[in-house]
């Protein structure tokens, strides 16, 4: 079943939420901080004071040289955990900067 949104047919929210998702990205996420917590302590207890937005800027720079997917499980787990201990806030923005198109290709933003 499709929901008519403007001019586009979305699938419905059952069909998204089974597509819109990868488990096998979130598995990797949580066996990595599984085998932390093990490995050093629970992430609220050992991430305070941790330079997690440089850890990510690291971890993004090694991935561009390498292509090795694990940086990009190490910059989600980052971001997750800055998300819930960081000093920012959560202001929904849906009509701001998102992602280029360049020669019919998406490309990130750089800032």
């Amino acid at each position: 079943m499709f929901l008519p949104i403007g001019r586009k047919n979305v699938p419905d929210l059952y069909s998204l939420r089974k597509t819109e998702w990868s488990n096998s990205f979130e598995l990797l996420m949580r066996n990595r901080l599984v085998t932390g917590a093990i490995r050093y302590g629970m992430f609220k207890d050992v991430s305070k004071g941790l330079n997690r937005v440089g850890a990510i800027q690291s971890k993004l720079k090694l991935y561009k040289c390498d292509k090795n997917k694990e940086h990009l499980v190490d910059i989600a787990n980052y971001c997750m955990l800055e998300f819930e201990e960081g000093d920012g806030s959560f202001n929904s923005v849906d009509d701001g900067p998102h992602c280029e198109k360049i020669n019919g290709e998406v490309k990130n933003y750089e800032t």
